[in-house]
C-alpha cells in the first residue's frame, strides 16, 4: 500500500527476516507514526518471516513499500526509484547492506536527510566479517557514511568502534539503547514436552545457532562444571552450527542434560523459569536477550564481548562477565550463580526495574523521535 503524500521519514531494512534490526525497523517505523510523521518501512527483498503479518496487518499509519529487489545487494536502483517517487524528506537505515544502499542513495539526493544506525561489531576476524569488509575493508562506506547526517549505534561500545572504524568525528556518532521489544511478563509459556528439563535448575542460552553466538564454548563450560552441580542447559534456537554443536554434546556424554529443541515464538517464558542465562557470544552488537532475561528476574552470566555485555550489566553490577574464550572462566561463573543464594524472583525484578527503564520502548522511541525532530523539524499535525 502506498499514500499520495510526500513521506516525512522512511525507515530501510533489508528483507522480512525477523531478526532483531529489523524487528527494530518496524518498531522506530510505528514509533514515529505514532508521533505524528508519515513514516514509510522500507523492504529491499520480499523474503522473511515478518513479510506476511506486515502485510495482512501493518503498523497503524505505516505505509509498508515492498520494493522487490532481486537481493540486498542490488536493491539501489530501486531505492532510488522510491526516493524519487515518495520524495520522503529523511531516510534512516538498518543493517549493513541497507546502510551502504542508503549511503549511495544520499550521493545521488542530497536533499534526502540520511540517518545510519550501525548494529553489529564492525571490527571482527576476518572469518566473521561481512563479505563486503573483507574484501574491501571499511573505506567505501567511510566516503559515504561521512557524508550522511546522522550515524548512530545501538550501545556506547559500538558507537566508539564505529566512529573507529569508518573515521568519524570523535563523539559524533549518538547512541541509542535497543528496547525490549517482548515483555518478560507476556504471553506465551514454555512447551509441554520440555517441562521436564524444568525438573533440575536450568542453565539458558537463546540465540540462532551461528559462529557468533558461540554455543560451542556454553557447551563446553557447561560440560566442564557438570559435576559441580545437579543442572541442565537449554539452548534455544535454530541454525546452520546444529550439527556440529550435537555432535560436541554427544562427545561430552551429556545428552542427557544439554537440551536443543529449536526455536520459539515465547523466549520470555523460558527466562522466566531458568535460573541462569549465559550469552556466550563471539561479538554483538548489544545483547538484547541480556536485558530481557535481566527484566525476567534470571540470574545472568556473559562473556565480556564487544559490544552491549558490560554496558547492560553495568560493569558487573547485575550479573557476572567473563573474558572472551575463556571456557573454564566460564564453567566457574555458571557454578557460582548456581550456588548463588535463593531469592524470590520479584525482588530481583524490583531490584533492576531502574536500571532496565533505559532499556523500555517508550525511552527508546522517545530518543529516536527526537533524533527525527532535531533533523527534519516536528511532524506537521
Amino acid at each position: 500500500m502506498t499514500n499520495s503524500a510526500p513521506a516525512d521519514i522512511g525507515v530501510f531494512i533489508p528483507s522480512y527476516v525477523g531478526g532483531g534490526a529489523e524487528r527494530m525497523g518496524v518498531f522506530i517505523a510505528t514509533a514515529l507514526a505514532e508521533a505524528g510523521y508519515r513514516a514509510d518501512l522500507v523492504v529491499s527483498c520480499p523474503h522473511g518471516e515478518l513479510r506476511a503479518g506486515l502485510h495482512d496487518d501493518p503498523p497503524p499509519r505505516v505505509t509498508v513499500i515492498d520494493l522487490k529487489a532481486p537481493t540486498e545487494f542490488l536493491a539501489l536502483p530501486a531505492y532510488l526509484g522510491y526516493l524519487k517517487r515518495r520524495k520522503p524528506t529523511a531516510v534512516m537505515s538498518l543493517v549493513h547492506t541497507a546502510n551502504l544502499t542508503s549511503g549511495l542513495g544520499r550521493a545521488f539526493n542530497r536533499e534526502v536527510k540520511t540517518i545510519v544506525a550501525i548494529h553489529n561489531s564492525l571490527i571482527r576476524a576476518p572469518r566473521d566479517q561481512w563479505w563486503f569488509r573483507r574484501v574491501f575493508g571499511h573505506g567505501p562506506e567511510s566516503g559515504l557514511y561521512r557524508r550522511c547526517d546522522r550515524v548512530m549505534a545501538v550501545c556506547d561500545g559500538l558507537a566508539r568502534e564505529t566512529e573507529t572504524a569508518f573515521g568519524l568525528e570523535a563523539g559524533s556518532v549518538r547512541r541509542i539503547y535497543n528496547p525490549m521489544l517482548n515483555s518478560p511478563d507476556g504471553d506465551g509459556a514454555i512447551a509441554p514436552a520440555h517441562e521436564a528439563i524444568f525438573a533440575k535448575p536450568v542453565v539458558l542460552g537463546v540465540g540462532r545457532l551461528a559462529r557468533q553466538k558461540n554455543f560451542s564454548l556454553l557447551i563446553d563450560a557447561f560440560a566442564q562444571s557438570a559435576g559441580a552441580h545437579d543442572a541442565n542447559l537449554l539452548i534455544l534456537g535454530e541454525g546452520p552450527e546444529r550439527a556440529s554443536l550435537t555432535a560436541r554434546i554427544s562427545e561430552c556424554g551429556l545428552q542427557d542434560r544439554i537440551f536443543m529443541p529449536g526455536w520459539t515464538a515465547h523466549p520470555g517464558a523460558y527466562m522466566r523459569r531458568a535460573h541462569t542465562f549465559v550469552l556466550s557470544s563471539r561479538f554483538e552488537g548489544f545483547g538484547l536477550v541480556c536485558v530481557e532475561a535481566m527484566a525476567a528476574g534470571a540470574g545472568l552470566v556473559a562473556v565480556d564481548c564487544p559490544h552491549g555485555p558490560s554496558e547492560i550489566l553495568d560493569s558487573g553490577r547485575y550479573g557476572a562477565l567473563v573474558q572472551p574464550s575463556d571456557a573454564a572462566g566460564l564453567a566457574a561463573a555458571i557454578t557460582a550463580d548456581l550456588n548463588r543464594p535463593a531469592r524470590a524472583r520479584e525482588d530481583v525484578i524490583a531490584e533492576r526495574r531502574g536500571w532496565l527503564d533505559q532499556f523500555s520502548p517508550q525511552t527508546a522511541a522517545r530518543h529516536y523521535v527526537d533524533m527525527i525532530e532535531d533533523l527534519i523539524g516536528k511532524p506537521e499535525r
